[in-house]
């Protein structure tokens, strides 16, 4: 899900189907997992990915409302954790809930950062990299920029642990072709998620890959609960934003439950190392 909203919609319809770690991107799921649980396991699995325990300086790219920094900083130890987002009511609200963080209104691109990171986590932004009106050439180079910064930010042996959807199998039917044009333009307006040979080639030759698994069987059960909470709160979520919006995102919820389900969308979780 988009950890860079730009929608337009307030920070309280999101909050009602959210968890208190307002994090809108693949839980982790184990058994008995409450959402918040599994939310939380996901913060603690990235961070110790990137092996941000203790260390001296964070930065998270695609930050949201700020739930992963105050973990980072509360529970990790990290004495300084950076967080970039690019919308402005996000970057309010992770002000306000995470001190000893430096929260950016900026993107990936135009980072310049003062001194080098030990780890950089990235979960929810990376899908917004490619529009959908480039050649497969030219994502391949977006992605490959992406990588060249983040090495720089690094200092060596630094590590980077990257989430995000991707592309899987074709979908067979037209119930698995409509979801997908249905989760495609409500999830990712003029952008396309990345395939795995992409992110390799990408990748090869700027950051060494330690780890990739694909979690796709984790994001079904996490659309499955933020659609349970919506439809607990619909009435509350139809005075915020209207009828036609919650109705929309329900079919949204619904549709990816499915596409995740049946493999037709990936959650790839990398671990890079400078």
């Amino acid at each position: 899900m988009p950890a860079q909203r730009g929608d337009g919609l307030p920070d309280d319809f999101y909050a009602l189907w959210l968890d208190r770690t307002m994090t809108y991107s693949c839980a982790l799921w184990a058994d008995g997992d409450t959402l918040e649980d599994a939310q939380i396991r996901k913060i603690d699995y990235l961070a110790a990915q990137a092996g941000a325990g203790g260390a001296a300086r964070v930065l998270d790219i695609g930050c949201g409302w700020g739930g992963t920094l105050e973990r980072l900083v509360r529970t990790h130890g990290v004495g300084h954790a950076v967080g970039l987002t690019l919308d402005r009511r996000q970057a309010a609200r992770a002000r306000q809930r995470a001190a000893r963080c430096e929260v950016r209104l900026e993107g990936w691109a135009d980072h310049r950062p003062d001194a080098r990171y030990d780890a950089i986590l990235c979960a929810g932004a990376f899908e917004h990299i490619a529009g959908l009106e480039l050649s497969r050439e030219e994502k391949v180079a977006g992605y490959r920029a992406f990588f060249t910064r983040c090495r720089s930010w690094l200092r060596p042996g630094g590590r980077l642990c990257l989430e995000t959807v991707a592309a899987g199998y074709p979908p067979d039917g037209p119930q698995a072709a409509r979801d997908a044009v249905l989760t495609a333009l409500t999830l990712f307006p003029g952008a396309q998620p990345p395939g795995l040979a992409e992110i390799h080639e990408a990748s090869s030759g700027v950051l060494t890959c330690v780890r990739v698994r694909n979690d796709h069987e984790d994001y079904a059960p996490t659309c499955r609960c933020w659609l349970e909470r919506l439809l607990a709160s619909r009435a509350r979520a139809a005075a915020l934003v209207g009828d036609e919006t919650t109705a929309d995102h329900e079919r949204c919820l619904r549709a990816s439950v499915r596409l995740f389900e049946q493999g037709h969308a990936s959650l790839l979780r990398f671990t890079f190392r400078r």
